[in-house]
């Protein structure tokens, strides 16, 4: 995708989604580009999957959390322009590195343990031991990037996870018992290169992550049984 996004003559580029080294990514993009691109990045609070052959997607609204790697977005006014007209809400947002890494955190344990019980939802919801294992990886995966000098946010999430237990493992058989979880989660590929980018924090941070490597084995462990 990048290299086509070089090619083109825009100069103000938004890359919306999850991204586990933003940095990376804009960096690769200005190298390539015979243009100057100022990019931003975002995420849509929204969520959807491909069902024969068609998009089915959930959202609140229409809302993007957006930030620039290196502070404000340079080109803020043009998207607030662009907008003004819409009810579609942007939120800018001063680290928006550190928003999607700690985004992927919980993104990765929910969907470790859930490829884990074969995609079965309601397994999760009934199992106390499971969703407690979440709990304490979210917790690990963001030691982790504490270690590493980034700011969990938003701030409540960490709180939530750390401070609250009974209530977030309520919290996550309440959303594993609704169909509409189905919706959230992510490709075999996707959560695969989001452990490999894990692996790299977590070896920098050198915190150990007993609970969080364990669903890793069991997400690698559940591919390798369906394959068979």
């Amino acid at each position: 995708m990048l290299p086509i996004l070089a090619a083109n003559q825009s100069r103000h580029i938004v890359l919306v989604g999850n991204n586990a080294d933003s940095s990376k990514t804009q960096h690769e993009l200005q190298q390539m580009s015979r243009t100057d691109k100022q990019v931003a990045f975002g995420f849509q609070l929204s969520a959807g999957r491909r069902e024969n052959g068609r998009i089915v997607c959930i959202r609140a609204g229409g809302q993007m959390v957006l930030g620039g790697i290196d502070g404000s977005v340079s080109f803020r006014s043009l998207l607030e322009k662009a907008f003004e007209s819409t009810k579609y809400k942007l939120v800018f947002h001063e680290d928006m590195d550190a928003w999607l890494k700690s985004h992927i955190v919980p993104i990765l344990a929910m969907n470790a343990a859930l490829f884990a019980k074969g995609g079965r939802l309601q397994e999760i919801a009934r199992d106390k031991d499971t969703r407690t294992q979440i709990i304490a990886a979210i917790d690990e995966g963001f030691s982790v990037l504490e270690a590493l000098g980034y700011t969990i946010t938003p701030s409540g999430q960490a709180a939530f996870f750390r401070n609250h237990k009974r209530t977030a493992s309520l919290a996550l058989k309440i959303y594993h018992s609704v169909p509409v979880a189905r919706l959230v989660d992510g490709s075999f590929e996707e959560i695969a290169a989001f452990f490999e980018a894990f692996a790299d924090w977590k070896r920098k941070a050198g915190v150990p992550t007993p609970r969080f490597d364990d669903l890793e084995k069991q997400f690698f462990s559940s591919n390798k049984a369906e394959s068979r």
